[in-house]
């Protein structure tokens, strides 16, 4: 299943132990996000 993914849940599910981390990390999903989205998280480092 693909699931387009905001950056502001990929960075909170990076800051904390949440739902969100296990959606993301769980290998179940393929994830579409803008371009933009590795340097939005790269700024907030």
């Amino acid at each position: 299943m693909k699931l387009v993914v905001d950056t502001n849940r990929i960075i909170a599910a990076l800051v904390r132990d949440s739902a969100s981390r296990k959606i993301l990390l769980s290998g179940k999903f393929e994830f579409l996000t803008v371009g933009v989205t590795k340097l939005e998280i790269e700024e907030h480092k």
